[in-house]
């Protein structure tokens, strides 16, 4: 789960400036309350901090991962989207919007998300890894086996990396 964001907009928090300083503790709040799966403290601190830091993307992320952990796949989607409008390079989001996409067979549009985050993080294992199954379906073999061979030697230890390989190799022969 990722604690806080490098870039934040000081001119988008509503209230006395000395809450600036406090949003990067309260994202850590909110990340250790879901990495512990409290999602109900969790709940409790987003409303909360969403009415202090309006048109946040971090908190707007953070509620796409609590609706995620309570398996409300469109509030979750309808959140990570609400993230890349505020910050249309944040990787996170974009990756868990690209995998609603991929899981919900907008194929098509994940592909599109998966490319645009490849661009921003080159080695970003798995977009690599989802992409590649993408194209293996498409019988795209080449370059998902080029982003798998790349995943693979990134991250040796990503097993379902490798197990995309070895379903591709079988493919292939």
């Amino acid at each position: 789960i990722k604690v806080c964001r490098d870039i934040v907009n000081p001119n988008l928090i509503i209230g006395k400036p000395e809450l600036f300083n406090s949003e990067s503790e309260a994202i850590q709040q909110v990340a250790i309350l879901l990495s512990k799966n409290e999602t109900s403290k969790a709940y409790e601190l987003l409303q909360k901090y969403s009415n202090i830091y309006i048109s946040s993307s971090d908190f707007e992320y953070y509620w796409g991962l609590y609706y995620t952990f309570s398996k409300n796949q469109k509030k979750a989607e309808n959140h990570f989207l609400q993230a890349l409008i505020f910050d249309p390079a944040f990787v996170e989001a974009k990756y868990n919007y690209a995998f609603i996409q991929h899981s919900n067979d907008r194929i098509e549009n994940a592909k599109k998300l998966y490319y645009e985050i490849l661009q921003e993080a080159p080695k970003e294992p798995k977009t690599m890894n989802n992409l590649a199954s993408i194209l293996i379906d498409e019988k795209n073999y080449t370059e998902a086996e080029d982003l798998l061979n790349k995943c693979i030697k990134d991250n040796p230890e990503f097993e379902i990396a490798k197990q995309n390989l070895e379903r591709l190799t079988k493919l292939k022969n």
